[in-house]
């Protein structure tokens, strides 16, 4: 995998197109210009191996271009576009990747994606590098894109009864504060177990979009 050796201002044209920062951007451009510190714009080739399962996992990853695909022992998980995201599951859960990714063999360009050092967001609690509107802001879109993943499933096969689970999640009431940012950190940690226990059942998709996430 490249990392692009360009000026600061491709690290941030890229980091507007993914929805993350994009809002970051708008709510604080300071936190914008604190978390791009802890950023890298990585470069990489169709069918060029990201992931590896089994892995330390340290690093989050943003699709900025292209997409990457995911699988885990011979059964294909899904395609992930761009404007998604991968690794996140390693934050909540495991500091091992669940699954193999890589760019798409099929994409007729590089996939562009950002490496993210979540180590930064530290404690649920520290807020000395990013401010709890900014980790608000990863959580509820975080946990918005692990429900929609799993509702793509859900939609693909309505009578699995592993949905059920779904309705036992309960909403989350947005007030900005501590309280919120606990219980939506505790909605991540039982959605990314939602979402690897449906990858664990092995069902080969085929173009049908996954779960997902490592």
């Amino acid at each position: 995998m490249q990392t692009l050796k360009k000026e600061k201002d491709s690290l941030t044209t890229a980091a507007t197109r993914v929805p993350y920062f994009a809002c970051l951007l708008e709510q604080d451009n300071s936190q914008f210009e604190s978390l791009l510190t802890h950023c890298e714009l990585h470069s990489v080739s169709p069918g060029q191996q990201i992931l590896r399962k089994g892995d330390s996992a340290r690093l989050l990853y943003f699709i900025v271009t292209g997409s990457v695909d995911v699988r885990a022992d011979g059964h294909y998980l899904g395609t992930l576009p761009a404007g998604e995201t991968f690794g996140d599951m390693s934050l909540f859960v495991s500091n091992k990747r669940s699954a193999d990714i890589a760019a798409t063999s099929s994409n007729t360009s590089d996939t562009l994606v950002i490496a993210f050092d979540a180590a930064c967001l530290g404690d649920l609690d520290d807020f000395s590098v990013v401010s709890i509107e900014s980790k608000l802001l990863f959580y509820r879109l975080h946990n918005q894109r692990a429900r929609w993943r799993l509702e793509k499933n859900r939609i693909q096969f309505p009578h699995h009864p592993f949905f059920a689970r779904l309705h036992d999640l309960r909403d989350v009431a947005a007030n900005d504060d501590r309280t919120e940012l606990q219980e939506l950190h505790r909605q991540a940690v039982e959605l990314t177990h939602m979402l690897m226990d449906w990858n664990a059942l092995g069902i080969d998709f085929g173009s049908v979009q996954g779960a997902t996430g490592a």
